[in-house]
């Protein structure tokens, strides 16, 4: 019986990181689509909507506070 629970347990860890190697970001884009509408947050700035740079060259700088490789 101990043996059996172990034998499910491994069955379903390995269950669960194969499922959550599958899964994608929300909002993730894929090289070469189009993305979808969404509001830009400025630091210094108002808020802008993605709509209003089409046409135009735009360059999205996205980093996180907790990583230090994306601060230096």
């Amino acid at each position: 019986m101990k043996l059996r629970k172990r034998v499910v347990g491994v069955w379903l860890l390995g269950l669960a990181l194969a499922l959550a190697g599958h899964a994608k970001t929300p909002g993730e884009v894929e090289v070469g689509n189009v993305l979808r509408q969404a509001t830009l947050r400025g630091l210094n700035g108002p808020d802008r909507k993605l709509s209003d740079f089409r046409g135009k060259p735009l360059i999205i700088n996205v980093w996180a506070s907790w990583c230090p490789p994306c601060i230096a």
